[in-house]
């Protein structure tokens, strides 16, 4: 399973389901194996549930950057503890959430330099759970969650971390 993938692969791709959820990418443009996996009408007015292979192992490539999930309320990324690695440690920043009502469950990750921001993007955001998380940090200097930026506006209204576990693996 690759969570960059492309447009044309068989399997549909972590980034390939946010840019659907996010309204940036269409069913239309995704292979025929791929469109067969996509439920509903996904899209930035729709509560979209991104499932994750039950287990799966999967490395994210140095130079790939998974989509940031923005302003898609409701929605939901259930990871059914898969794994995702990051292809050379302390690279980038795993997934990035600007939506509210949104939550991110069951879910691991390791070595990236930020796994998981919370960016408010100009935004006033609400509701945002984060349950059974296993985040385990480069072997260097890493932020497992971080709220906010430096260059963000707006707010957040609200977060709940339930049952996570926060590993700066050193």
């Amino acid at each position: 399973t690759d969570p960059a993938g492309s447009a044309v692969g068989p399997l549909l791709s972590l980034d390939e389901a946010i840019r659907l959820a996010n309204g940036t990418l269409s069913v239309d443009q995704l292979s025929a194996a791929a469109r067969a996996q996509v439920k509903g009408n996904p899209g930035a007015n729709s509560h979209d549930i991104i499932q994750l292979p039950q287990g799966a192992v999967m490395t994210v490539p140095e130079n790939v950057r998974i989509s940031a999930l923005v302003g898609n309320d409701g929605d939901t990324i259930e990871g059914n503890g898969a794994l995702l690695i990051s292809g050379k440690d302390e690279t980038g920043t795993l997934l990035t959430i600007s939506s509210s009502d949104f939550t991110l469950r069951n879910f691991h990750a390791r070595g990236f330099l930020t796994t998981v921001t919370v960016d408010f993007g100009g935004r006033n955001l609400k509701n945002i759970t984060l349950d059974r998380l296993r985040l385990t940090g480069a072997p260097f200097l890493s932020a497992l969650l971080t709220i906010g930026a430096s260059t963000s506006n707006g707010s957040l209204h609200g977060i709940s971390v339930v049952d996570s576990v926060f590993d700066a693996g050193r």
